[in-house]
C-alpha cells in the first residue's frame, strides 16, 4: 500500500497518456517504490504497518523495537511453551473533543499507547528471576508502528512530485503542437528522477536516528 494512489497521481499530472500495463507498473511498483525510498532515508514507515518480531530482552529489563513509533501493542509472548505470559500495559485514550474554532483535522498522537517510550517496552525481568536459566531467550511481539502520514499534506505532495517526475520521463507520451508540428510536451519539472537531497532533508524531523 501507499499513501498516494494512482487516482491522486493521475489527477496531479492532468491525466498522463499511459497504457494499461504501464498504469499497473506505476501502481504496483513505482508509487510504492518512491515511498519506500523515502522510508529508507527516514528509517521508519510513513504509514502504519503491523509488525511481528522476536526480541531478546536486555539486561535492563526492556526490549527495543525495530520499528517506531509504536502505536499499539497487539500481543507479546515468551518463546518457550508454558512460560508466564506478559501483561501488556496499555490504556485507551478518551475521544477527542473537537473545538469548533479549529478548521484543520485534530492531531491526535495518543493512539493506543504503551506506558513506555516509543521504541522500547518493559517486560520486567525483575519479576522473572529465572528467565535466562529457564531458557527463555526472546519475546515474540505483534504491534502496529510507523509515522501516520495519511494526513500529512506536505508529505503527500512531495510523493506526488517525485513520482510524477518518474512517470513523466519514462511513460508519458503526451504531445503538443508547435509551428504546426507535433512534438513531445515539455517536462514540467527539470530536476533529476528520484529524490533530491533537498527534498529528503525537508523531512529530516521525521527521521529515526539509530546507531548501527
Amino acid at each position: 500500500m501507499s499513501i498516494v494512489s494512482w487516482s491522486d497521481l493521475s489527477t496531479y499530472m492532468g491525466g498522463p497518456n499511459v497504457t494499461p500495463n504501464q498504469q499497473s507498473l506505476i501502481t504496483d511498483t513505482i508509487i510504492p517504490g518512491v515511498q519506500q525510498e523515502l522510508e529508507l532515508y527516514l528509517n521508519t514507515p510513513v504509514e502504519l504497518v503491523q509488525v511481528r518480531e522476536s526480541l531478546t530482552p536486555e539486561q535492563d529489563g526492556y526490549v527495543y523495537f525495530t520499528y517506531a513509533p509504536v502505536r499499539k501493542l497487539i500481543s507479546a509472548s515468551w518463546s518457550v511453551d508454558g512460560a508466564q505470559p506478559i501483561t501488556l500495559v496499555q490504556y485507551e485514550p478518551d475521544p477527542v473533543a473537537v473545538d469548533p474554532s479549529v478548521n484543520r483535522p485534530v492531531i491526535d498522537r495518543t493512539a493506543t499507547a504503551v506506558m513506555a517510550s516509543s521504541y522500547r517496552y518493559p517486560i520486567g525481568l525483575t519479576g522473572f528471576p529465572g528467565v535466562y536459566a529457564s531458557g527463555v531467550s526472546y519475546v515474540v511481539f505483534d504491534y502496529i508502528a510507523g509515522y501516520d502520514g495519511t494526513n500529512d499534506k506536505a508529505l503527500k505532495l512531495a510523493l506526488l512530485r517525485v513520482t510524477a517526475r518518474e512517470v513523466e520521463r519514462e511513460f508519458d507520451t503526451t504531445t503538443g503542437i508547435r509551428d504546426g508540428s507535433l512534438e513531445p510536451a515539455g517536462q514540467s519539472d527539470d530536476r533529476p528522477k528520484g529524490w533530491t537531497d533537498d527534498e529528503l532533508k525537508q523531512f529530516s524531523r521525521l527521521k529515526r536516528r539509530v546507531i548501527l
